[in-house]
């Protein structure tokens, strides 16, 4: 815009009343359009993260095929030539390969800071502790757990923490697949129902608390593989979403 010359020919500058209403204007378009613009960034992370979560599911089922109808475990027993180790889920093959991530190499070296258990950042929920803390010296990779974890409440429950059993589950006897939870976002690589109510912070935990970290809510996919998001209060203490065999199961010895 050009300001209007005066009478001697020199352009007419703004006066100071119309300068304060044009920063006024801009102020308030600002105001308008940061809480959308946050939103928007917020919801294609939820997107991103969903997404990561029903890949995650697509190579479960795709390892299940190949388990003869054993899911993939949150702890498996597996023989190799160098002997028995337990295999957590971050750490199965099965899951890496169908996820076109690296093979975790099962032996190492370096067992305080594991390898095995670290995947790229773009397998993790870019809003999760792991995202915001890779380790360079780990060529830049996030610990998996860190941003997921695998719900334990039906295995827990009878297990406990007994290292000689693995934690598996057999697809045909879980209870309402479309209602379970079998991943979801979280701080921990096990998630139980007792803990759901346990979130405070995007920090890691030892104590099985699955994360709200999408504005109070928290995306899930389910053992049938489809993903949503629901909110804290549909989910804390839910026996819907975590009792995947149902309170009247039982196991067997």
């Amino acid at each position: 815009m050009i300001p209007p010359k005066t009478q001697t020919g020199r352009p007419k500058a703004f006066t100071l009343i119309e300068l304060l209403v044009v920063i006024a204007i801009i102020s308030l378009l600002v105001s308008i359009l940061l809480p959308s613009l946050r939103q928007a960034k917020l919801l294609a992370q939820q997107v991103q993260c969903m997404t990561i979560l029903r890949n995650m599911g697509t190579s479960s089922a795709m390892g299940m095929e190949e388990q003869g109808g054993i899911m993939i475990g949150i702890r498996e027993k597996h023989k190799t030539n160098k002997g028995t180790i337990d295999v957590f889920w971050m750490m199965n093959n099965l899951l890496r390969v169908g996820m076109n991530l690296p093979e975790a190499a099962w032996f190492t070296s370096d067992p305080l800071y594991d390898q095995r258990y670290y995947v790229p950042p773009e397998a993790v929920c870019p809003l999760s502790y792991a995202y915001a803390n890779p380790r360079p010296d780990f060529g830049g990779t996030c610990k998996w757990h860190d941003s997921y974890g695998w719900n334990g409440t039906h295995i827990e429950a009878v297990y406990t923490w007994d290292t000689s059993v693995p934690w598996i589950t057999e697809f045909e006897k879980i209870e309402h697949p479309s209602n379970k939870s079998q991943i979801a976002d979280g701080i921990n690589p096990v998630l139980r129902k007792d803990r759901s109510d346990r979130y405070f912070e995007e920090i890691p935990s030892s104590s099985a608390v699955p994360a709200y970290r999408h504005d109070g809510r928290i995306n899930i996919e389910y053992f049938d593989g489809h993903v949503d998001t629901r909110l804290d209060v549909d989910v804390i203490g839910s026996d819907e979403i975590w009792d995947a065999y149902g309170e009247d199961y039982k196991f067997e010895d």
